[in-house]
């Protein structure tokens, strides 16, 4: 079965994905990674994405295809794959195969708090780099794809308001949802 996880920075979708990945048995797929790997822009920075270099990075994406291009390259990876777990911005509005689709919601102080933590940034640069993010990314695929991964939540299977739980509830329910669909998948 193919699992896509998707949310903003800061509702935990890499956390998850990894845990539920391991819990199936399952390959885990970080496209993170792979875009920094395809781009040339390997860092291995925790929070590459909020800090620095990789706000910069958005904007030469903002005025480029890359992201296009690397949309391509991924799905050409998915549809070889089985038995995979991603965590990916795109993936649920543009990979049309079955799989199941999972989007993670919080509200932005409480993705702040975390990527402030995670990332060791002070309160004003984890506001700033998350809302910049947020704004980036949102404006990235509104102009190539017309999606907006904001509001457009038609190609989710289940939706999870991730501020409630910590990282096991939240990988406990995803998980038990994962394994009910299974059932029905094979």
């Amino acid at each position: 079965m193919k699992v896509i996880i998707c949310g903003l920075t800061g509702t935990g979708k890499s956390t998850i994905a990894k845990a539920v990945a391991e819990a199936m048995d399952y390959e885990y797929i970080s496209s993170s990674k792979l875009f920094r790997e395809f781009t040339g822009k390997d860092s291995k920075e925790k929070g590459f994405w909020t800090h620095k270099d990789g706000l910069e990075f958005n904007d030469e994406r903002l005025k480029s295809n890359i992201d296009e291009q690397f949309d391509k390259y991924l799905i050409d990876i998915v549809d070889k794959k089985e038995n995979f777990v991603i965590d990916s911005w795109t993936m649920p509005w543009l990979y049309n195969e079955p799989a199941l689709k999972i989007y993670l919601k919080c509200p932005f102080s409480i993705r702040m708090q975390r990527i402030m933590l995670r990332d060791k940034l002070t309160e004003e640069d984890a506001k700033s780099a998350v809302k910049k993010k947020d704004t980036d990314t949102r404006k990235i695929y509104l102009t190539n794809y017309a999606f907006d991964v904001t509001k457009d939540f038609e190609p989710f299977d289940l939706i999870v308001n991730t501020q409630y739980f910590d990282a096991k509830g939240i990988v406990l329910y995803v998980l038990n949802y994962v394994k009910e669909v299974e059932k029905y998948y094979k």
